[in-house]
């Protein structure tokens, strides 16, 4: 089916429609241009790509309830279109994947309650697109990578009770992007690496009730990421490695007892630290990474910030001793008697005693 730069002045109405080619576009309109809106459910079903690159949906695209499968490539392509909205709540795909490259979204983008197979790759691909409204992907089943980057997201992102399931690779793939409101991802379930590398967020960014597993790499990788604030407060015990190098936030919500046993936190700076919680608890943060000082200093500051003298004495004391462990016998044994003498300085009032 051919619409190649048709221009349709009303709507498309493709409701009940089942098209099959197993070989290429089963639907092509490059350059179609529509006025009204474009509708795709009712049992709408498509096996091969619909390619609709370059083309101009001034009003809703919808395709809430369709089925989708193509073994060869894409089976939605919009990349370098606009469209007014994307209505695809409850869309399946059985094998492909959904293309989003350099598009235009006026308002809404829902993939709630979709089901996204493509195996082992990329089964939804966002890639330097402008969305002006909320991408909402709430319920959604996705097997393979889920991948959101270089984007402008003027609207709030849901991920809220996402299933997304890629073992041993990533996961969610939300890089580089500028988001206008907050990133909710409570309950979200991600079995593989969740990264949201460099990108910036408005608001917060909420991964309260998560459940994140990567056995043996990074279960969240969030370098670079500025947030006015981190709620990071996975469900349940995390299995993978948490990275928060260089992370700049303006509150952290956090409880040390759900953090893995590896953090790497060098660089990870925050105005406002909650919970509030002795400093014995917090300085396990850091006892398993690489030693680097910065962050020490960040934790101390935060509690002399809230007028925690004696806590953030605790902290400077544990990163003495942290510094004491890499150094040779001699240094060793002097910080030790530092440390039960005067407590590296921090508590002289010991050589009184």
């Amino acid at each position: 089916m051919r619409l190649m730069n048709a221009h349709i002045g009303t709507s498309l109405g493709l409701n009940g429609a089942r098209l099959n080619l197993r070989a290429g576009a089963a639907l092509s309109g490059v350059g179609l241009a529509v006025n009204g809106g474009v509708w795709c459910m009712e049992g709408f079903a498509v096996t091969g790509e619909i390619r609709l690159v370059g083309a101009r949906l001034d009003a809703n695209l919808c395709l809430t309830g369709a089925g989708l499968r193509n073994e060869d490539g894409p089976c939605l392509t919009l990349d370098r279109a606009s469209i007014g909205s994307l209505k695809a709540s409850g869309v399946t795909v059985v094998v492909g994947r959904i293309s989003f490259v350099g598009t235009t979204v006026g308002g809404g983008f829902l993939l709630e309650g979709a089901h996204l197979d493509n195996g082992r790759d990329t089964c939804l691909l966002v890639g330097r697109s402008t969305l002006r409204g909320p991408l909402r992907l709430r319920y959604l089943r996705a097997r393979g990578e889920v991948c959101v980057g270089n984007s402008r997201i003027s609207g709030r992102v849901l991920l809220g009770d996402a299933v997304l399931d890629n073992p041993g690779a990533v996961a969610l793939r939300f890089t580089r992007n500028e988001v206008g409101s907050d990133v909710v991802c409570g309950g979200m379930t991600a079995h593989g690496e969740v990264r949201f590398v460099y990108t910036q967020i408005t608001l917060g960014l909420d991964l309260e009730g998560a459940v994140l597993a990567n056995p043996g790499g990074a279960a969240l990788d969030a370098r670079g990421l500025q947030a006015a604030e981190l709620a990071l407060l996975p469900g349940r015990d995390v299995d993978g490695a948490f990275i928060l190098e260089h992370v700049r936030v303006g509150l952290l919500r956090d409880d040390p007892g759900r953090w893995p046993s590896s953090a790497a936190c060098n660089g990870l700076t925050y105005a406002v630290l909650e919970l509030r919680c002795c400093a014995r608890e917090r300085v396990r943060w850091l006892s398993g990474e690489e030693f680097h000082p910065q962050p020490y200093g960040q934790l101390a500051a935060s509690y002399v910030a809230g007028g925690q003298h004696d806590e953030a004495r605790v902290v400077v004391c544990a990163k003495e001793r942290r510094r004491q462990r890499d150094r040779a016998l001699l240094g060793w044994v002097w910080g030790l008697l530092q440390d039960v003498t005067v407590g590296f300085g921090y508590k002289s009032w010991r050589a009184a005693s």
